[in-house]
């Protein structure tokens, strides 16, 4: 079993073990995704889509996404679980349940944002049949 590592917070002893640090880290490859995908991914898929006519033709999901507002603010959600998670006084099976849903948190974000991207290429793929 795994040792955990012990750290003095604010008078009290507070124990995460280190698959509870490796699981609150890979939360941030999702939060990086969802910061740069606005500058990186959405210009590409914005200039893709300017062939498919008006922006109203577009799914919700795709223009919701497509927003400079969404994507960043579902980068905020796991970022303010993780800190509550590492800091202030809660029991330890709190921030490991702070944890788990910052990832999860994460994840759903980072496919949301996939599945509003890739929503008009499959609703063209859908009208070829």
């Amino acid at each position: 079993m795994m040792e955990p590592v012990r750290t003095e917070r604010g008078g009290r002893l507070a124990e995460l073990t280190v698959l509870d640090w490796i699981g609150l880290v890979v939360v941030v490859p999702a939060v990086v995704f969802l910061l740069a995908a606005p500058l990186v991914v959405t210009p590409g898929f914005a200039e893709m889509f300017a062939s498919f006519g008006s922006d109203s033709s577009l799914p919700a999901i795709t223009r919701l996404v497509m927003s400079w507002w969404l994507p960043p603010v579902l980068a905020v959600v796991p970022v303010a679980l993780v800190l509550a998670a590492i800091t202030g006084r809660r029991s330890l099976g709190t921030r490991r349940l702070l944890g788990v849903v910052a990832f999860l948190c994460g994840a759903a974000g980072a496919a949301l944002y996939l599945v509003g991207m890739y929503a008009p290429v499959y609703a063209i793929a859908g009208a070829v049949r």
